[in-house]
């Protein structure tokens, strides 16, 4: 079953589309085995945050993953021009994410992130910030997250690679129309440099890879990349890797030889999906034998 709502904010509303999976009747539990386990009382939530210009119709071919493993699974993807133009707002949207969990009557579940190109590694980096400090997220450090999958993510931000992500996002405009505004983002983004309102959020930019490689998250992660993606340098993904291991978090990679950006669900479809259910399982049996 799937449904849509709108979370209300102050400055604005969260858009976010909800699959539960169907239930599991009284006789069909009976018959594997005599009763309800702890996993079918409390099936897992994965959370899906979308690349920039992503749509729920792109997310829901990936969310189709985990729900015919059982999974719950909740889907959004951030306004382009906040992921782009306006990096201090993700904050606000990391929390409003994890506080869906609560609203939606989840908080026992446990919980895995799948995020997409850095347009969902943005929220996500804020997410742990909550996740990982009790008196910042409050409530919201109750979460039990068992792991994590990284999808074409992450790399270090540049001018470049935000021209090369609006052209993509952007469907409407004419092939000189993307030329034009091109032009205009690069002389916005040398008027920005002399901006002190704009500051801050180039601060919170250059910190972005750093912080990917000290999060203080333990629980398991997958990155799944290639080394012919245009937009996110292989290597980057390699770097942050390296630091994961470094800090002994239990980490899984596969680089492909080749397929584009956030794109490696249609090219390498098979390895792509058993890749994420055998993660997304072998985590949560490690989660529930832990607690």
């Amino acid at each position: 079953m799937t449904t849509s709502n709108m979370a209300d904010a102050e400055s604005e509303d969260l858009e976010y589309h909800v699959t539960f999976p169907t239930a599991i009747s009284a006789a069909e539990g009976n018959e594997n085995g005599g009763g309800t386990s702890e996993l079918d009382r409390r099936e897992p939530v994965v959370i899906l945050l979308g690349w920039v210009g992503c749509e729920d119709r792109h997310l829901s071919k990936y969310s189709a993953i985990y729900h015919s493993l059982g999974f719950t699974t909740v889907r959004y993807t951030a306004p382009t021009e906040d992921i782009l133009y306006n990096p201090l707002k993700l904050k606000d949207i990391a929390k409003k994410v994890l506080e869906l969990v609560f609203d939606l009557g989840l908080e026992e579940n446990v919980v895995f992130f799948h995020i997409f190109s850095n347009g969902g590694c943005f929220i996500y980096k804020h997410l742990t910030e909550f996740l990982h400090d009790p008196q910042l997220g409050g409530e919201l450090s109750t979460v039990k997250v068992a792991g994590c999958v990284y999808d074409s993510c992450p790399c270090a931000p540049s001018l470049l690679q935000y021209m090369k992500v609006r052209n993509a996002a952007d469907k409407t405009s004419g092939f000189f129309m993307k030329i034009i505004k091109t032009i205009a983002l690069l002389l916005f983004a040398v008027l920005a440099i002399f901006l002190p309102s704009n500051w801050k959020s180039q601060n919170e930019r250059s910190k972005f890879m750093s912080a990917m490689k000290t999060d203080p998250s333990r629980y398991p992660q997958l990155f799944l990349y290639s080394k012919t993606d245009e937009i996110c340098p292989w290597r980057d993904v390699d770097d942050v890797v390296e630091a994961r291991r470094k800090r002994e978090v239990h980490v899984q990679q596969v680089c492909w030889d080749e397929s584009n950006h956030c794109t490696h669900l249609l090219a390498h479809r098979d390895e792509y999906i058993q890749r994420c259910q055998d993660f997304a399982q072998g985590c949560l049996q490690n989660f529930l034998e832990d607690n």
